[in-house]
């Protein structure tokens, strides 16, 4: 099984404007093929194959992790 790993920045380094900006523009880049491949699944009419689910899966761990990211940088940025 393939393992996907997510390189976080140092978190003793306060997020940026700049960096908030290219988390929010991978977020969007990562949500938007996720729904790409998840309506290609569902115009199938049929079980999607393995492969397919396992993009769908692991884009949804990547999400997680940026989502994860920004949450904390956001709570940097308040402190």
């Amino acid at each position: 099984m393939r393992r996907m790993l997510v390189h976080l920045p140092d978190r003793s380094a306060p997020a940026t404007a700049a960096t908030m900006q290219k988390l929010e523009a991978l977020l969007d880049c990562l949500t938007a093929r996720q729904r790409e491949l998840i309506l290609e699944a569902a115009g199938r009419g049929m079980l999607p194959p393995d492969g397919l689910v396992r993009k769908i899966a692991e884009l949804e761990n990547v999400i997680a992790a940026v989502e994860a990211v920004m949450d904390e940088a956001a709570g940097d940025r308040e402190a």
